[in-house]
């Protein structure tokens, strides 16, 4: 019986050196994945700060485009009520008479008068004439 408590045993003992070998290589492996987690977290702080810059600068920059539509607009708004106020106050001045359209004058002998007192065909080829003399 003995020696198969000691093949045990030393078989227990292999398995612990191997245990420990890997427990070693785990906690290098953890060292190097800690080291590597704090440059990657390192580097997102950094990023993390430059975006919060350029989201201030941003933010600023907004503000200023911001104030300058606001300046425009109330530009725009006392310029328009600038013209409506001259609008109203000059449609009064405005003359609304309706133009009227004097009447034809007579053309050489014939009137447009008497074309309109001709038949129809005729006040056509008086029309042409009067118009067109040399045709």
């Amino acid at each position: 019986m003995a020696p198969k408590i000691g093949d045990h045993l030393s078989l227990v003992e292999e398995r612990l050196a191997d245990f420990d070998a890997q427990l070693a290589t785990s906690e290098e492996t953890a060292q190097a994945l800690s080291i590597r987690l704090d440059l990657l977290m390192a580097a997102q702080e950094e990023h993390a700060g430059n975006w919060g810059t350029w989201l201030g600068d941003l933010e600023a920059e907004v503000v200023s485009l911001k104030d300058v539509f606001k300046d425009n607009l109330k530009t725009l708004n006392e310029e328009l009520s600038l013209v409506k106020r001259t609008l109203s106050n000059s449609s009064g001045a405005l003359d609304t008479t309706r133009v009227k359209v004097s009447e034809l004058k007579p053309f050489g002998r014939a009137s447009y008068k008497g074309v309109r007192k001709l038949p129809l065909g005729y006040s056509a080829i008086l029309a042409v004439v009067l118009c067109c003399p040399g045709s």
